[in-house]
């Protein structure tokens, strides 16, 4: 796994989302590996690295305090924003957690979400949930990147509270509307696995009827897939 100051390609293609020059709140940061690294290369002039859980917490001070940026990184137990005081301007990070704890991180916290200058998130499940929750919700969508890591696909987003709503198409919300728009090259190579795996799948579906004679539950499943399909080339017409 390559590395970009000692951190994964996942947590370097979040960092890179962080604009510079702003006090960085990471919720959920577990060993204050991000933080740190904001700090250190001079993206980030102080942060803030929280998290619920004590032990993590108390890893992330020891992690700072050898980094040597103690002066610079205030580490705080918080269940989202709930202990942090937020002035205005500053960049959040949400990054490795589930779509629906994200969710509720952002519901819980809305008064203070709404003055952060940017929020990258980076959800582990549910993502198109979390995309037409943001969009429901007044964000708008400043950024998008997806990195690959260990064979897995990982969707990034930098969104900021504009207070402008809007719906999303199918392929926009499973896939990601500016990821769309640049014709990521990442998240075509995502478009093609999704496309062999229901290849795949299609496949077992018929060998399983044909072995179990279970017609009607094949021509249910098949529905179901064919519905899947029409969404990833309604994403792969964006690369035409």
């Amino acid at each position: 796994m390559s590395t970009t100051r000692g951190m994964s390609d996942r947590l370097a293609a979040i960092a890179a989302q962080v604009t510079p020059g702003k006090t960085v709140i990471d919720i959920g940061t577990d060993h204050a590996y991000l933080p740190i690294a904001l700090v250190a290369d001079g993206t980030a002039p102080s942060a803030i690295a929280a998290d619920v859980k004590k032990g993590p917490l108390a890893i992330a001070e020891t992690n700072i305090l050898k980094s040597g940026y103690a002066a610079k990184i205030r580490a705080v137990q918080s269940d989202g924003f709930q202990n942090i005081e937020v002035e205005g301007g500053e960049a959040a990070v949400i990054a490795g957690l589930g779509g629906a704890t994200m969710m509720g991180i952002l519901s819980a916290g809305a008064g203070k979400v709404m003055k952060l200058s940017e929020i990258i998130l980076e959800p582990q499940s549910r993502v198109p949930d979390v995309r037409k929750y943001l969009c429901r919700s007044g964000f708008s969508f400043v950024d998008e990147a997806m990195v690959t890591e260990d064979g897995k696909f990982y969707p990034i987003m930098k969104v900021a509270y504009t207070g402008e709503k809007r719906l999303l198409t199918e392929a926009q919300a499973l896939y990601g509307p500016l990821l769309l728009e640049k014709k990521d090259p990442v998240l075509l190579r995502y478009l093609e696995k999704e496309t062999d795996g229901l290849a795949t799948i299609e496949r077992g579906i018929e060998d399983a009827a044909n072995l179990l004679g279970m017609n009607e539950a094949r021509e249910a499943a098949l529905v179901g897939i064919a519905g899947m399909a029409r969404i990833i080339q309604d994403a792969l017409a964006y690369y035409l």
